[in-house]
Order: structure tokens, then sequence, then C-alpha cells
């Protein structure tokens, strides 16, 4: 759906590439750019939980920050850089509250964050429009997984069990799409307004601790799915 919705865009902006090139007599300068970006990280589909033995832990909202480069062939049609990392962290007090329910005297100690670092390059089709540019991407690359650490410690009649699990890192293929906006501000500098998605599935080889049994090595597959919305510094260089 989502490839079907970014294919039709596509196809709409360069008819309007070709309608805009037949109504313009003066030939505008390839829009080259550099930017520096941040906003918050929205988790989707698996990424939004954590399983942690019989109990889940919720992802929330992060942060992302990115650096991305575009240099163009044509004044629609360019190949784009984009490297940057997105952080979100477990909701422990609801993790909390749910182990709580089948448990007493259970401390949830402060959990890391999921961290996800990653390198894109693709294809960037732009549409100016006066004192705009509308860029759309559609990127393929690297994206680097770190599982958060989790440290749960429940009583059992005056004996106190900890389990938690290792920190784990996985390396996989992503893609990233997505439509900025990038609106002139003075000379070469502007704004720019993001709204971009991240896909990976990644598989992670984890470990497992309860406390009472050896450590257990574990296997698992999840898909690292994330909404980035944010705004930055554009430098254009036409």
């Amino acid at each position: 759906m989502r490839f079907s919705i970014l294919f039709a865009l596509t196809f709409m902006s360069t008819l309007l590439f070709s309608q805009a090139e037949s109504e313009t007599e003066e030939e505008p300068g390839k829009p080259h750019f550099v930017s520096f970006n941040a906003g918050f990280s929205y988790p989707n589909d698996d990424f939004k939980e954590m399983e942690f033995d019989s109990a889940t832990a919720s992802t929330v909202e992060g942060i992302y920050g990115s650096m991305e480069f575009g240099f163009y062939f044509t004044k629609n049609f360019g190949l784009g850089i984009n490297i940057g990392a997105f952080v979100n962290e477990i909701d422990d007090q609801e993790f909390e509250a749910e182990i709580e329910q089948t448990n007493e005297g259970v401390t949830v100690y402060p959990s890391t964050e999921w961290l996800n670092v990653y390198g894109m390059v693709g294809p960037y089709v732009s549409i100016p429009v006066s004192i705009f540019h509308i860029d759309f991407k559609f990127m393929g690359g690297a994206i680097s997984t770190k599982e958060p650490l989790v440290k749960v410690k429940v009583d059992h009649q005056g004996e106190a069990v900890v389990s938690k699990n290792g920190e784990a890192n996985a390396i996989g293929f992503g893609i990233n799409y997505g439509m900025h906006v990038r609106v002139k501000i003075v000379k070469q500098l502007g704004l720019r307004l993001n709204a971009e998605a991240f896909s990976s599935q990644q598989d992670i080889e984890s470990s497992f601790n309860s406390g009472q049994t050896a450590e257990i090595e574990h296997s698992y597959s999840k898909k690292i799915s994330a909404y980035n919305v944010g705004a930055g510094l554009v430098f254009t260089f036409n």
C-alpha cells in the first residue's frame, strides 16, 4: 500500500514537471542541498512492543536526528544520501504495572533505549514551486539496531530474583521513503519540513537471565518500523 502511494506521488510529480517545463522559459538551476534535521520518532507495527519473559514492554515516542545530502542531475531528478539515528524509550511504568498483575514486590529498573543508526542512498524527485521545493525520496541502505537492556527484580517470599536481558546488536537492510518541503528564507538558507518512514527486518541474537537458571541465548526476528516527523535547516545550491 505504501509503495503504491509513493509510486502514484512520483508519477504525479513527473506529470507536473512536464507541465512546468512547457510553461516556463527560464531554466532554473539544479537544487543541490545539504540539510540538518531533528524531530520526533513514532514506533510502528512490531516495533511498538518488546517481549520480556512473559510480559510486554511498550516502545514509545522518541527523537531522531539526521544529515542529508541531495545531488541533482537535472532540476527534477537527483540522488540523495541520508545519515542519522532514531532513539525510542521503553515505557517502564506501564511495563511494571503489567508485571505486578501476576507478581508482588516488583521493581523495574530504568531501561536503556532502542537505538537505530542508519545510512541510506536513493533517488530524489523534486518539484520547484516559487520559493518552495517539494522532494520525494525512496532509499535503501543499512540500519544498525541496538536492543534495550531491561532489568526486573521480583521478591518471591523474601527471595529476590533478578531477571534481565543482554543488550543485543543487529544490522540489516532497510528502506527509507518520504516527503520534504524546502522553504527559502534568505539566499541559499531555508527551512525544511520532513515526514519519512523507515522499515527493516532485523535478526537479533539476544540473551536472557531469569536469575534462577543459566543465561539463555535466543534469536528472533523483529520488524523495525517508525515514522519520523520534524524540521531542519537546509542549504540549497542552485
